[in-house]
């Protein structure tokens, strides 16, 4: 039988909390495995947009014991979400620079601002701007 999204959940690590709605449209949809992937990639991403850069998230589907009339099976949808600790961004320093002056690394990180949540993604992409300067 098709599975299809009748409910979901969310269970979150103790101490933490949940943030928000899920990150895709979810009831109503067929229950597949990319739809789990999917929304453990964008639950992730919600987390590290707020700092969680250790964000661990699982999708998994519990179905119901019974088939329905139109053949289908309906399954709560559950996000298994352990945040870790919230982290930010210090001050940005560069050192060891010779030939390449600060400013222009520093248009490079721009984005990186002390206080702002730190997220992975975010660190990464700053990191291939200043190895695009070809200096490194």
């Amino acid at each position: 039988p098709r599975w299809r999204v009748a409910a979901w959940r969310a269970e979150v690590a103790e101490g933490a909390s949940w943030l928000g709605d899920p990150p895709l449209r979810l009831v109503g949809e067929p229950w597949t495995r990319a739809l789990a992937i999917d929304l453990a990639q964008a639950t992730r991403q919600l987390y590290y947009d707020n700092g969680y850069a250790e964000a661990r998230v699982r999708w998994r589907a519990e179905p119901a014991d019974t088939v329905g009339a139109d053949g289908e099976r309906a399954v709560t949808a559950v996000a298994e979400v352990e945040p870790g600790p919230a982290w930010t961004i210090g001050a940005v320093r560069f050192v060891g620079a010779v030939k390449t002056r600060e400013s222009t690394m520093a248009a490079r990180v721009r984005d990186l601002a002390p206080g702002a949540p730190y997220d992975p993604v975010d660190i990464d992409a700053a990191r291939l701007r200043l190895a695009r300067l070809g200096g490194f």
